[in-house]
């Protein structure tokens, strides 16, 4: 998906929302740009972001607005290093601050490779530098079929954590602003589930 369509489709979830944001207000970036912004200026927001334990007291929230798991994913030629504890010792990659490097820490993985965006990533696992990649399934899925020369020799090999995502706001952001994006959220999930009966 081209930047161009990625911010015509979250412009039209706000719309969704009732939320009215022109161009100029969405930034897409890197994931660890977004976090390290929202975590230092007033008025901003990331979407979207598992919230966890380690990250409870540095936002705000509103959601959930998905599912997704945390894999590990290996090329197919070096899948079979993960069938035991062992491969909790191969290098893995991670996005800083991104939740799959708190998985990582969090399950024991001793040599965790960073970078700032998923397609270095991708690129170090295709050239063997890394042995597995760590990030959610879906999302991750994408990026490999956008960045990786031969897309079907990666998949995931190891399920690490299920977790929710939300939008992570600034802590400076007026509660009443959280609570209207929340109800609106929760508006648009009784919409669908009533869609589905």
């Amino acid at each position: 998906m081209a930047e161009g369509k990625k911010k015509e489709s979250l412009l039209g979830f706000f719309d969704q929302l009732d939320i009215a944001l022109s161009d100029g207000q969405v930034s897409l970036g890197s994931w660890e740009e977004g976090y390290e912004t929202t975590l230092r200026e007033s008025g901003t927001a990331i979407f979207s972001m598992a919230r966890s334990p380690e990250r409870e007291k540095l936002f705000l929230w509103a959601g959930p607005v998905f599912k997704d798991s945390v894999v590990i994913f290996s090329r197919s030629d070096n899948a079979g290093s993960f069938e035991s504890q062992a491969g909790k010792n191969l290098r893995i990659g991670a996005i800083t601050d991104d939740i799959a490097a708190l998985d990582l820490e969090r399950m024991g993985y001793q040599d965790i490779f960073y970078a700032s965006d998923g397609k270095t990533l991708i690129t170090a696992l295709q050239a063997g530098t890394i042995d597995g990649w760590a990030y959610a399934k879906e999302p991750g899925r994408y990026l490999i079929s956008r960045h990786a020369s031969d897309p079907e020799d990666i998949g995931p090999v190891v399920t690490l954590e299920d977790h929710e995502y939300y939008f992570g706001f600034n802590l400076n952001t007026p509660l009443h602003s959280i609570k209207v994006f929340q109800e609106s959220i929760d508006q648009l999930k009784r919409e669908k589930d009533n869609e589905v009966m």
